[in-house]
């Protein structure tokens, strides 16, 4: 199987500062901006790596590293590997919609098991 690899970004809780609370962020939260190595499958599942920075250059960096780790390692998978773990799937993707109707399922299940125990 082929893997796309790219950077992404999403807004994270980085640390908290508890003087910093308030009615809306009663822990404090610190939210910042990180990047992070991304492999898209041809099924549209995308796997993020574990590592993250608040630098895209540096992530872009991380980016060229691994593609050129990847080009010296014919099949490599990294859904077999620690350093990755699921993040999405592609809208639309033979992967989605497996998600999608998975989890009618278990929606189906969850109701039909809470309806018994009444």
């Amino acid at each position: 199987m082929m893997w796309i690899l790219d950077i992404a970004n999403e807004l994270r809780v980085v640390g908290n500062d508890p003087e910093a609370a308030d009615i809306s962020n009663p822990r404090g939260d610190i939210i910042r901006e990180v990047w992070f190595v991304t492999a898209e499958s041809q099924r549209g599942e995308i796997l993020a790596h574990v590592w993250s920075t608040e630098s895209r250059a540096e992530a872009a960096g991380w980016l060229a590293s691994i593609r050129g780790s990847v080009q010296r390692t014919p099949g490599w998978d990294p859904s077999n590997r620690r350093a990755w773990h699921h993040w999405r799937y592609v809208y639309g993707s033979e992967a989605f919609l497996v998600n999608e109707r998975d989890e009618a399922e278990r929606e189906k299940q969850d109701a039909l098991n809470s309806e018994s125990m009444q």
